[in-house]
Protein backbone atom coordinates (compact mmCIF):
# COMPACT_ATOMS: atom_id res chain seq x y z
CA UNK A 1 0.00 0.00 0.00
CA UNK A 2 1.45 3.32 -0.80
CA UNK A 3 1.50 6.64 1.30
CA UNK A 4 1.44 9.84 1.29
CA UNK A 5 2.80 12.34 4.48
CA UNK A 6 1.21 15.89 4.44
CA UNK A 7 1.62 18.80 6.99
CA UNK A 8 -1.20 21.45 6.83
CA UNK A 9 0.01 24.81 9.00
CA UNK A 10 -2.76 26.37 11.21
CA UNK A 11 -2.74 28.07 14.58
CA UNK A 12 -6.04 26.50 15.94
CA UNK A 13 -6.06 22.89 14.88
CA UNK A 14 -9.58 23.06 13.21
CA UNK A 15 -8.71 25.94 10.21
CA UNK A 16 -6.01 26.13 7.50
CA UNK A 17 -3.49 28.84 8.76
CA UNK A 18 -4.96 32.18 6.38
CA UNK A 19 -1.36 33.66 6.00
CA UNK A 20 1.92 31.75 4.30
CA UNK A 21 2.24 28.23 5.65
CA UNK A 22 5.61 29.08 7.23
CA UNK A 23 3.86 31.49 9.60
CA UNK A 24 1.72 28.75 11.01
CA UNK A 25 1.88 28.19 15.06
CA UNK A 26 1.91 24.49 14.14
CA UNK A 27 1.93 21.90 11.37
CA UNK A 28 -0.43 19.20 11.31
CA UNK A 29 0.74 15.50 9.94
CA UNK A 30 -0.86 13.14 8.61
CA UNK A 31 -0.83 10.10 6.49
CA UNK A 32 -2.92 9.32 3.56
CA UNK A 33 -3.03 5.82 1.83
CA UNK A 34 -4.16 4.93 -1.66
CA UNK A 35 -7.23 3.33 -0.45
CA UNK A 36 -8.16 6.66 1.22
CA UNK A 37 -7.85 6.13 4.72
CA UNK A 38 -6.04 9.14 6.70
CA UNK A 39 -4.02 8.98 10.20
CA UNK A 40 -3.49 12.02 12.18
CA UNK A 41 0.21 11.22 13.09
CA UNK A 42 1.39 14.43 15.07
CA UNK A 43 1.19 18.34 16.00
CA UNK A 44 4.52 19.83 15.22
CA UNK A 45 5.62 23.05 16.49
CA UNK A 46 6.71 25.70 14.21
CA UNK A 47 9.98 27.23 15.52
CA UNK A 48 11.15 29.07 12.97
CA UNK A 49 12.09 32.77 13.90
CA UNK A 50 9.53 36.05 12.18
CA UNK A 51 11.09 36.71 9.14
CA UNK A 52 10.99 40.48 8.18
CA UNK A 53 10.60 39.52 4.52
CA UNK A 54 9.11 36.94 3.12
CA UNK A 55 10.55 34.30 1.27
CA UNK A 56 13.58 34.54 3.43
CA UNK A 57 15.88 31.35 2.71
CA UNK A 58 16.68 30.55 6.28
CA UNK A 59 12.88 30.61 7.35
CA UNK A 60 12.76 27.73 4.08
CA UNK A 61 15.15 25.41 5.36
CA UNK A 62 14.43 25.34 9.06
CA UNK A 63 10.40 24.86 7.98
CA UNK A 64 11.90 22.07 6.19
CA UNK A 65 14.17 20.56 8.39
CA UNK A 66 10.60 20.53 10.70
CA UNK A 67 8.54 18.95 8.01
CA UNK A 68 11.59 16.64 6.69
CA UNK A 69 9.40 13.40 6.78
CA UNK A 70 6.48 14.91 4.76
CA UNK A 71 5.71 14.36 0.79
CA UNK A 72 2.76 17.36 0.56
CA UNK A 73 2.48 20.72 2.14
CA UNK A 74 -0.84 22.37 2.09
CA UNK A 75 -1.75 25.54 2.22
CA UNK A 76 -4.62 28.31 1.13
CA UNK A 77 -2.07 30.78 -0.07
CA UNK A 78 1.12 30.86 -2.19
CA UNK A 79 3.97 32.43 -0.87
CA UNK A 80 7.33 33.17 -2.72
CA UNK A 81 8.79 29.89 -1.07
CA UNK A 82 6.05 27.58 -2.28
CA UNK A 83 6.80 28.57 -5.30
CA UNK A 84 10.75 27.71 -4.74
CA UNK A 85 10.07 24.35 -3.11
CA UNK A 86 7.69 23.44 -6.01
CA UNK A 87 10.99 24.25 -8.23
CA UNK A 88 13.99 22.87 -6.15
CA UNK A 89 12.82 20.44 -3.28
CA UNK A 90 11.47 16.85 -3.68
CA UNK A 91 8.24 18.06 -1.53
CA UNK A 92 4.91 18.83 -3.38
CA UNK A 93 2.97 21.81 -2.64
CA UNK A 94 -0.90 21.83 -3.05
CA UNK A 95 -3.09 25.06 -2.23
CA UNK A 96 -6.56 24.19 -0.91
CA UNK A 97 -9.41 26.70 -0.92
CA UNK A 98 -10.69 25.82 2.15
CA UNK A 99 -10.38 26.69 5.27
CA UNK A 100 -11.26 23.78 7.33
CA UNK A 101 -9.09 21.37 7.94
CA UNK A 102 -11.44 18.45 7.59
CA UNK A 103 -12.72 19.93 4.78
CA UNK A 104 -9.58 20.44 2.76
CA UNK A 105 -8.78 16.62 3.59
CA UNK A 106 -12.12 15.50 2.24
CA UNK A 107 -10.47 17.52 -1.25
CA UNK A 108 -7.01 15.89 -0.87
CA UNK A 109 -8.90 12.61 -0.90
CA UNK A 110 -10.84 13.59 -4.44
CA UNK A 111 -7.05 14.07 -5.91
CA UNK A 112 -5.31 10.76 -4.33
CA UNK A 113 -4.46 9.64 -7.60
CA UNK A 114 -3.16 12.87 -8.81
CA UNK A 115 -0.79 13.49 -5.09
CA UNK A 116 0.51 9.70 -5.60
CA UNK A 117 1.16 10.64 -9.41
CA UNK A 118 2.62 14.09 -8.58
CA UNK A 119 4.62 12.96 -5.33
CA UNK A 120 6.37 9.70 -7.38
CA UNK A 121 7.54 12.18 -10.02
CA UNK A 122 9.24 14.40 -7.45
CA UNK A 123 11.15 11.26 -5.52
CA UNK A 124 12.41 10.14 -8.92
CA UNK A 125 14.01 14.04 -9.10
CA UNK A 126 11.39 15.86 -11.41
CA UNK A 127 9.87 19.54 -10.59
CA UNK A 128 7.18 21.50 -12.02
CA UNK A 129 6.53 24.88 -11.14
CA UNK A 130 2.86 24.11 -10.96
CA UNK A 131 1.35 23.94 -7.96
CA UNK A 132 -2.42 22.85 -8.06
CA UNK A 133 -5.26 24.66 -6.45
CA UNK A 134 -8.04 23.00 -5.47
CA UNK A 135 -11.30 23.56 -4.39
CA UNK A 136 -12.80 20.40 -4.80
Amino acid sequence: MKRVRFAIGTKDGKKIYQGHLGDSKVFLIYDIEDDGSIKFIEKRENISPEEEVHGSNNKMALILSILKDCNVLVSKRLSPNFKKISLTKPLQPIMVKRYDIEEAIKVLKNHLKEIFEMTEKRKAGERSEHIPKWET
